[in-house]
C-alpha cells in the first residue's frame, strides 16, 4: 500500500541492511525497495523499484512458521556523479588606420539577462580569448550569450568603434550520464574599429 516501513542508509562498503520483519501467520507479502533521491543535482540517482517477495508457510507436522524470500535479479542501486562540461570560444579584433595595441580594447561576455560574466581585452594579434564556460547536470538546455565591445564614455579622438552585438548559443545535452556542450558562433566574430587621424596644422613664417 506504499507505506514506508523502514529507512536505512548504505554502509561504507555499499551494503544496505534492513531490520528483520516478524510474521505471525501464513501468507505472501510483497515489498518495494527504492532509493530516496538526495539534493545533489550533480548526481543521477537510481530510480529502480526493487521488488522483494516473502512467502510465509507453516509446517503441518510441527506447526512452525518459515519464510522464503525471493529477491529481484538486480539488487544493486547505481548512482552516477555527472561530470561538468566546459566549452570556450575566441573572438577577434581588427583596427584599420594604425597598428593595434595589446590590451587596447575591452569586450564583455553577457548572459541572456544582460549580466556581465567576463570582460577581456584583445592581444596584439587581435585575439579576444574568453575563459571556459562550465555547465553542470542541472544546466542541460540552451544558453544564449552576447559578446560586445565596451565603448568608452570618453572616446579616443578619430576612433570609430564597432557596435556589433555578437550572439553565441551553447546547447548542453545529456546522453546517459555524460554532458556535451555544443557552441554556435555567429558568422562574423571580428570586431572592426577604424582610426582616422585627426587633422593637424603646420605653420611657417618668413620675414
Amino acid at each position: 500500500d506504499g507505506n514506508v516501513i523502514q529507512t536505512k542508509k548504505n554502509k561504507a562498503d555499499g551494503s544496505i541492511t534492513f531490520d528483520a520483519i516478524e510474521y505471525n501467520a501464513v501468507g505472501e507479502h510483497t515489498y518495494t525497495v527504492r532509493e530516496k533521491a538526495g539534493n545533489d543535482t550533480n548526481i543521477d540517482y537510481d530510480t529502480m523499484n526493487a521488488e522483494v517477495k516473502v512467502k510465509v508457510t507453516k509446517d503441518a507436522a510441527t506447526g512452525l512458521l518459515s519464510t522464503a524470500v525471493t529477491m529481484p535479479a538486480d539488487t544493486e542501486f547505481n548512482n552516477f556523479a555527472v561530470a561538468p562540461v566546459k566549452t570556450r570560444f575566441d573572438f577577434s579584433k581588427a583596427l584599420s588606420g594604425r597598428t593595434l595595441k595589446d590590451g587596447e580594447f575591452s569586450f564583455q561576455l553577457k548572459d541572456a539577462n544582460g549580466t556581465v560574466l567576463q570582460t577581456k581585452t584583445n592581444n596584439a594579434s587581435g585575439v579576444i580569448a574568453f575563459d571556459d564556460l562550465t555547465f553542470t547536470n542541472a544546466q542541460v538546455g540552451t544558453h544564449k550569450y552576447t559578446v560586445e565591445e565596451v565603448i568608452p564614455e570618453t572616446k579616443e579622438a578619430g576612433m570609430t568603434y564597432d557596435p556589433m552585438k555578437a550572439e553565441v548559443t551553447v546547447t548542453v545535452t545529456k546522453a546517459g550520464h555524460t554532458l556535451t556542450a555544443t557552441k554556435a558562433l555567429p558568422t562574423d566574430t571580428e570586431f572592426n574599429n577604424t582610426f582616422t587621424p585627426v587633422a593637424t596644422q603646420a605653420q611657417f613664417k618668413f620675414t
